[in-house]
């Protein structure tokens, strides 16, 4: 099994296309150069018309990008409005390859020290109910096991979070002015979190 690694504007089956990559790595074989992209990473989907994330799929062997996330590969998936989520394919010459006995290793249950599945992606969405485009508004999300993510809303106003599991209830989000202080009006506070988008 070959698995290339994913870069800024590959596509998925659906069309989708990912927005995001590392500054510090790029692959230009064949041209032209694009950043390479890890797990986690933007993505942008015009059937379901939102922002997304890629969502790890598929066998992969340890290790991490600089920024400390897995590699993003052909095969990994986009988590965004649609069902089934759609698959990323590229061609390029940067892959990872799997001998067909350590692929049967993987898919068999069996261990081994020098490959790792993926885990399951969670995430949780919400979207804001105002009037208007909110995208850029920055957010954090404080979650009952005591940890807090930082997000940014995005097309249709809405933000998702990544989560390593669903364990964890979101308790409150907090919209954050340009000086950084959190706002707290009513009226922001009155119209947000319409929606649990979704979670897988």
């Amino acid at each position: 099994m070959i698995r290339t690694f994913l870069g800024v504007g590959d596509k998925a089956t659906n069309g989708a296309y990912i927005t995001q990559g590392l500054d510090s790595v790029s692959c230009s074989n064949p041209p032209p150069r694009v950043q390479i992209s890890t797990i986690g990473m933007t993505t942008y989907c015009p059937v379901c018309k939102q922002d997304g994330h890629i969502g790890p799929r598929g066998p992969r062997r340890p290790g991490m990008a600089p920024n400390g996330k897995q590699w993003a590969l052909s095969g990994d998936i986009n988590l965004c409005g649609c069902n089934p989520p759609p698959t990323f394919h590229a061609e390029r010459n940067m892959t990872m390859t799997f001998t067909s006995d350590e692929v049967a290793a993987l898919m068999g249950g069996g261990s081994s020290a020098a490959f790792t599945t993926s885990a399951a992606s969670h995430w949780i969405s919400f979207a804001l109910k105002a009037r208007g485009d909110c995208s850029g508004l920055r957010c954090v999300a404080y979650f009952k096991d005591g940890s807090v993510q930082q997000g940014v809303l995005g097309t249709n106003n809405l933000v998702r979070f990544e989560r390593s599991d669903n364990n964890s209830a979101c308790s409150h989000v907090e919209f954050m002015l340009d000086d950084g202080n959190a706002a707290v009006s009513g009226s922001v506070t009155d119209s947000l979190l319409a929606a649990i988008g979704g979670r897988i």
